[in-house]
């Protein structure tokens, strides 16, 4: 395991030591990362990987939802849906 010491900066920037960056093939200029806080003592940053969404199951449910309960146009749902988020 490669270690490095760095220093937190103003705004609290944290500036990835080269010789940690060498090793990430991932770790380029604009790449979103995760952070996820492991204890009061500890995080992690690893490489934001978005879930891959399934418009046919989303699809699916939204027209079993309208087949349920009263008639209601599926793209005002939607609509009001959207709204009350």
């Amino acid at each position: 395991m490669e270690e490095a010491i760095a220093i937190i900066r103003e705004r609290h920037q944290l500036t990835i030591p080269e010789q940690i960056r060498q090793g990430l093939l991932w770790l380029i200029p604009q790449t979103a990362v995760k952070i996820i806080l492991i204890n009061k003592e500890r995080f992690l940053v690893e490489p934001y990987q978005p879930q891959t969404l399934s418009w046919r199951k989303i699809w699916q449910g939204l027209r079993e939802i309208k087949r349920q309960g009263k008639k209601v146009a599926l793209a005002e749902f939607v609509l009001a849906d959207r709204a009350s988020h």
